[in-house]
């Protein structure tokens, strides 16, 4: 308790530098590790109420726990609240210019950090499709069209609404492009050496890591389906199951080699130790 004794002294010289005042009733107490009586004892000596998971940092729920789809209802909530400052007096084409242009980017931040729950993107699809069909009239309308089938390109029938499923995944794959790439910066550097050792994204296994990161491992098979290898030393890469030679997997251009061999999680290095020939059938 001697070390909260003293952040509290460091928050008062801060308070008498910067001529800042800290409402410690508007700050919450949040732990990680300590029983309910600690927890208590830390809230009472800081002045501050008890904080509970997920809490809100920067616009986004952050939890030592998984998230549930309650934690991401503040999303749909945003999307209820931007509609009620609009009026209903427009055309289907405004609101199609509206959806796309509003409706459908308002989740794009949450959606650029978290692999959003399937009952999330539904929540998006019944606000959007409700207020198309509509508008903000509290009777509701029968929705003639689903709203997946509304979202292909308006070359093939559609209205070009963002598909939020393949809009997520889009995003979070800007982040394995940059854990793939030569960026150097801080933040990817990080989530290298954390976790990362010395492998591959693409190889590395599934543990006990954060929902941030499974997350970009949830959509891994989605980016190797239109990835090339581009063979260095061939430690990372599958001889059978990765592209490197053609537009394909090996696999997949001969499927009966592949069916009654016996090394079919060989990877590409290890394919030539044993000399022409070294695959086993």
């Amino acid at each position: 308790m001697h070390q909260i004794v003293t952040t509290k002294f460091i928050l008062y010289c801060f308070e008498e530098m910067a001529g800042l005042k800290i409402n410690f009733h508007k700050s919450e107490v949040f732990s990680i590790g300590m029983s309910e009586l600690d927890t208590e004892r830390v809230a009472q000596m800081l002045n501050c109420p008890v904080g509970h998971f997920p809490m809100k940092y920067l616009g986004l729920p952050i939890s030592p726990d998984k998230i549930l789809n309650v934690g991401f209802d503040f999303l749909g909530q945003k999307l209820e609240k931007r509609l009620t400052k609009w009026g209903s007096n427009l055309s289907h084409a405004g609101r199609a210019v509206q959806i796309n242009a509003c409706l459908s980017s308002i989740p794009f931040y949450a959606m650029g950090f978290y692999h959003l729950p399937e009952g999330i993107h539904q929540s998006f699809d019944k606000i959007r499709g409700r207020y198309y069909w509509a508008s903000n009239k509290l009777r509701g309308k029968y929705h003639m069209v689903k709203l997946e089938d509304m979202a292909f390109p308006k070359d093939f029938g559609g209205l070009g609404f963002t598909e939020t499923r393949k809009m997520n995944i889009a995003l979070l794959a800007k982040w394995i492009m940059k854990v793939e790439s030569e960026d150097k910066s801080l933040c990817i550097e990080l989530l290298r050496k954390n976790y990362l050792t010395n492998e591959s994204f693409f190889s590395c296994k599934i543990g006990n890591v954060s929902q941030f990161w499974r997350g970009l491992l949830n959509i891994r098979g989605w980016m190797m389906l239109g990835a090339e290898w581009s063979i260095g030393n061939g430690l990372s890469v599958k001889f059978w199951k990765d592209t490197w030679f053609g537009n394909c997997p090996l696999m997949t251009l001969f499927p009966a080699i592949y069916r009654v061999c016996n090394q079919q999680e060989i990877l590409d290095s290890q394919e030539g130790q044993g000399g022409p020939g070294c695959l086993s059938l």
